[in-house]
Parts: structure tokens; C-alpha cells; sequence
């Protein structure tokens, strides 16, 4: 009688660790599979804003009348823009924010970055992306840096530019 209730309790007792083991594993499970987190930071809203100013390599009309990076964004998005230099106004705008993001790092290591370029007719609607820029691996990424500028154009609607930033 005693070997079989010794016996009982032995196998409760591991039906009771399997239990507690299988939770663990759902838990862990579970917390291992957050939502990437993306927080708006000031300091890359502000790299966007001013990055628009910078002036580009690319002149349309004549040199030295150079156009800015906010200017050179929407001329890239009438795909068939090209430069003086024959340089398409998409390849310039991508050199050119491939070199400034990458010497642009506001928290450590530079692990990974996305810059889109979008275009709007009206300020409130969605816009539609005509550019990304990525560089990087996403992979182990939890939580991302992110600012957005809005460049009016006048008349001739807005360039909403998106900065994603993943460091080490």
C-alpha cells in the first residue's frame, strides 16, 4: 500500500512540474514576441526638418542654382526628373541621405535605418511612397527610433519623409 501511494504522489508531483514547465514556455513564448516598439524621437524630427534645407549637388535650371534636398525630393518624385549632369534627381536625393543618415547616429551603434519619401496632394490624406532608403538588419531590432517631416510645396502639395532607426 505505501509503494503504490509513494507511487501516487511521485507522479502528481510531475504532472505538477510539466505544468508549471508548459506555462513557463507559453509565457516566455509569448513575451519574446512583442510588438517592435517605434518611439518618436525630437532629435531625428529635427535631422529630417533641417536635412530638407541641405543643399544638393543636383542644379535644374543652371549652376550654381542647386536645388535642396526638400526641392530635389519632390523632383525625384516626378520620376522622370534628371540633373544638369544627367544625373537622375532619385540617385542624387539617395546618395545623399545614404551619406548624411549614416554619419547620423543618436544613440549608439547604427544597426539599421528606413527613409521613405511620400507624396500629398492635400495634408491630411495618405500619402503615397515614391522613395525607401534602407541600409542595415532589422532582425534584432526591438525598439526603433522614428521622425517624420512634412515639406510644403505650395501649390504643388506636400513630401511627408519618414526616419526609422534601430542601434546597437
Amino acid at each position: 500500500m505505501k509503494k503504490a501511494k509513494a507511487q501516487q504522489e511521485a507522479v502528481g508531483f510531475i504532472v505538477i512540474i510539466l505544468i508549471v514547465v508548459i506555462a513557463g514556455v507559453i509565457f516566455l513564448g509569448i513575451s519574446l514576441r512583442k510588438p517592435i516598439e517605434k518611439i518618436n524621437d525630437p532629435e531625428i524630427n529635427n535631422f529630417l526638418s533641417s536635412s530638407s534645407r541641405y543643399t544638393s549637388s543636383c542644379a535644374k535650371t543652371y549652376e550654381p542654382n542647386y536645388l535642396d534636398l526638400g526641392e530635389l525630393s519632390y523632383e525625384c518624385f516626378n520620376m522622370n526628373s534628371v540633373c544638369l549632369d544627367n544625373k537622375k534627381a532619385c540617385d542624387v536625393l539617395n546618395s545623399t541621405y545614404f551619406e548624411m543618415v549614416s554619419k547620423f547616429k543618436p544613440a549608439g551603434t547604427l544597426r539599421y535605418y528606413s527613409l521613405s519619401f511620400g507624396y500629398k496632394q492635400e495634408i491630411n490624406e495618405t500619402g503615397r511612397e515614391f522613395l525607401r532608403i534602407e541600409s542595415g538588419n532589422s532582425s534584432k531590432c526591438r525598439t526603433r527610433l522614428a521622425g517624420r517631416s512634412l515639406e510644403n510645396l505650395g501649390s504643388r502639395g506636400y513630401i511627408a519623409t519618414e526616419l526609422e532607426i534601430c542601434s546597437a
